[in-house]
């Protein structure tokens, strides 16, 4: 157990040997000196993909959205063996293109894309459910996306 820093203080800590193409969620309670726990923290997610010797990720491979449900942005992680076209785009659920998140070459490696819960407009969308589908290369997922406000 480590003793916490002072309060407003930045702490990290590194978790090791985690199992590769996984995706992994933290959360942190804190108990003060009289043993009282704080709530669960916000929920962070990490993944690992599946890598050689060289660090290059082995396989193609989309994470889950995260957080899920979101309020002001919902992100994904990303792994290539090679340069990759990225194509993302969400619509509503009645097949209305809404946005077009990311339309970039990337090179081997892992990556995250972002979106902003905003439309092709800037608008912010509405509360609801949005699927995602992500194109990289000739890989494609489809992904569900709820938006809270």
């Amino acid at each position: 157990m480590v003793k916490p820093r002072p309060g407003g203080s930045l702490e990290s800590f590194t978790v090791e040997d985690l199992e590769p193409a996984t995706q992994y969620y933290f959360a942190l309670k804190a108990m003060d000196e009289a043993g009282n726990w704080s709530a669960l923290s916000n929920v962070a997610a990490s993944w690992s993909p599946a890598t050689g010797p060289d660090g290059i990720p082995e396989v193609v491979s989309f994470s889950a959205p995260w957080p899920n449900p979101a309020r002001a942005s919902v992100r994904w992680a990303f792994a290539l063996p090679q340069v990759t076209l990225i194509e993302v785009d969400a619509f509503g659920v009645d097949g209305r293109h809404v946005r077009h998140i990311a339309n970039a070459w990337h090179p081997a490696g892992r990556g995250e894309i972002a979106w902003d819960l905003r439309d092709d407009t800037g608008n912010r969308v509405a509360a609801g459910i949005y699927l995602v589908r992500a194109r990289l290369g000739a890989s494609v997922w489809s992904e569900r996306v709820s938006v809270v406000r």
